[in-house]
């Protein structure tokens, strides 16, 4: 799956979870989401476990700049090689 494809499915399954709520203390309240995406075409020159948290360290990333845009956004890291 290539980045465009992977942030388009986040965006989908964002808009998704905006048109729900949950009911808290008898009051609804909407769902809102942030997501962090990251693709990964190779694995270059690492080993895996380093890839591996090379990865997990750009999916937060991600996510926390999505959160720090004020939520209820897809953010996408641009290298697809780690």
């Amino acid at each position: 799956m290539d980045n465009n494809v992977a942030r388009q499915r986040a965006l989908d399954m964002r808009r998704q979870l905006s048109r729900a709520s949950v009911k808290v203390n008898k009051i609804q309240l909407p769902l809102i989401s942030s997501f962090g995406v990251v693709t990964v075409e190779r694995h270059v020159g690492q080993s895996v476990n380093e890839s591996a948290n090379s990865i997990f360290e750009a999916l937060l990333a991600m996510l926390f700049r999505a959160k720090e845009k004020g939520g209820n956004t897809v953010e996408n890291y641009n290298s697809t090689k780690f």
